[in-house]
C-alpha cells in the first residue's frame, strides 16, 4: 500500500462516504484514518484504469490493422479480376483472425 502518496480527492470523499455508512457521521468507534481507506481505493482504481489502458492499446492496434486491410489495393497490386478476389478474400480472412485474435485478448484482460 503507498501510505507515503496523498490519495487522490476522490478517493477522499469515497472513503469518507464509506466510513460515514459503517460510523455515523461522527465515525464515533473508527480506529482507521480516512487516507487509509482512500489509498485502499486509489490502489483498487489503479489497477482497473491499468486494466482499461492495456484495452485501449489492444483496440487501438486492432483498428490501425483493420484501416489497413481496409484500404483499397494499389492498382499493381491487381492485374485481373481474380486477383483481386483472392487478395480481398486474402483481406477478409485477415479481418476474421484479427477479430478472433482481439477476441482472445480481451479475454484474457477481463480474466486478469
Amino acid at each position: 500500500m503507498n501510505e507515503g502518496l496523498q490519495p487522490s480527492r476522490p478517493s477522499r470523499i469515497a472513503a469518507g462516504e464509506v466510513l460515514r455508512k459503517i460510523y455515523g457521521d461522527d465515525f464515533s468507534g473508527c480506529v482507521v484514518t480516512l487516507d487509509s481507506i482512500a489509498n485502499i481505493i486509489d490502489e483498487s482504481a489503479g489497477s482497473a484504469s491499468e486494466k482499461d489502458r492495456t484495452l485501449i492499446e489492444v483496440l487501438t492496434k486492432v483498428v490501425e490493422a483493420l484501416q489497413l486491410l481496409a484500404t483499397p489495393p494499389a492498382k499493381d497490386q491487381v492485374g485481373d479480376p481474380e486477383q483481386l478476389v483472392r487478395l480481398l478474400g486474402e483481406r477478409l480472412d485477415g479481418i476474421r483472425d484479427l477479430a478472433l485474435k482481439t477476441l482472445e485478448a480481451v479475454k484474457s484482460v477481463n480474466s486478469e
